[in-house]
This record gives C-alpha cells, sequence and structure tokens, in this order.
C-alpha cells in the first residue's frame, strides 16, 4: 500500500502545477460520482425490498381472508337432499348455474371427486361450494387456489370435493 501512495506521489508531482489541479479535481469529481452511485444503488434496492414485503404483507392477508371464508364455507348444515344423484352429476349440475367451467373430474371413490378448475371469479367460486354444501352436503376437503391476474378472480390448482 505504501508503494503504492509513494508511486502515486511521485507520478503526481512530475506534472504541472495546472495538470495536478486538474488531477485532484477529477478525483474528487469521481469519488463524489461513486459515492452517488453507490448511495443510489442502495436506495433502489431497500425501495425495491419494502415494496415487495408490502405486497407480500397484503398477499398473506388476502390468503387468510379466503381462508376464513373457505372455512365458513365447509360449514355442515346437515342438509340431505340431492345425495340420490351422484357426486359427479351434482357438481356438473350446479357447476353450469355458477359459472364454473370444469376442465376435468376425477373420482377417487364413490363419495369424492378431484375437481380441476382453472380461473374463476373468487365470489362464484364460493357461492358454488355454499350451495353444495348446504344443498348437497358436498363439502371441500381440499382446496389449493391462489390469486389471479384479473381483480376478484382465483386460480384453483387442486380442489377435492366429497360427501359427507
Amino acid at each position: 500500500m505504501d508503494k503504492l501512495k509513494h508511486t502515486l506521489i511521485t507520478w503526481l508531482g512530475s506534472k504541472t502545477e495546472s495538470e495536478q489541479r486538474l488531477i485532484k479535481v477529477a478525483s474528487v469529481v469521481f469519488i463524489l460520482f461513486l459515492l452517488i452511485t453507490v448511495v443510489t444503488k442502495i436506495n433502489t434496492g431497500v425501495t425495491s425490498s419494502q415494496a415487495k414485503l408490502t405486497q407480500q404483507l397484503e398477499l398473506n392477508k388476502w390468503a387468510k381472508q379466503q381462508i376464513e371464508i373457505i372455512k365458513s364455507a365447509s360449514i355442515n348444515t346437515g342438509s340431505a337432499s340431492g345425495n340420490e344423484r351422484s357426486i359427479t352429476q351434482v357438481i356438473n349440475s350446479t357447476a353450469k348455474r355458477y359459472g364454473v367451467v370444469i376442465e376435468r373430474i376425477q373420482p377417487q371413490k364413490t363419495d369424492m371427486v378431484k375437481v380441476g378448475i382453472d380461473e374463476i371469479g373468487f365470489n362464484n367460486l364460493m357461492r358454488w361450494l355454499t350451495e353444495l354444501q348446504t344443498k348437497h352436503n358436498i363439502s371441500a376437503q381440499n382446496i389449493d387456489f391462489s390469486k389471479a391476474d384479473t381483480n376478484g378472480m382465483v386460480k384453483v390448482r387442486r380442489l377435492d370435493l366429497g360427501r359427507e
């Protein structure tokens, strides 16, 4: 480090007085430029991280609200109407009324099916699940969904429906 310092001082001493002033001013400007650049990058990173944190907290809050809605929609009311028809018949007929586009139905047991739905309005999904529960005694055994790009829409990755 001392050798580098000595080399720089020797090099600067070999320059004329006006060149030395120019080099000193350019060095100060360069150091200020580096400091401003570093501070700006750090500030941008902090701002970006804060925005991502806020977005994740909002998503977490939204997910908790949706979980509560689903739990309240799954409460068993004890209604037995609709038990005469098969579970797939009930699901298909009620889905049409709520605009639920079913991509696939996979029967698992006589009283359980896996249903594939791409995107659906959240309120329509909740109304449909509520009718299945209250009128047909079919409840969501397992559901995995996420917020879609469109406001009010959800992407249903997995929906297991079963009769109790």
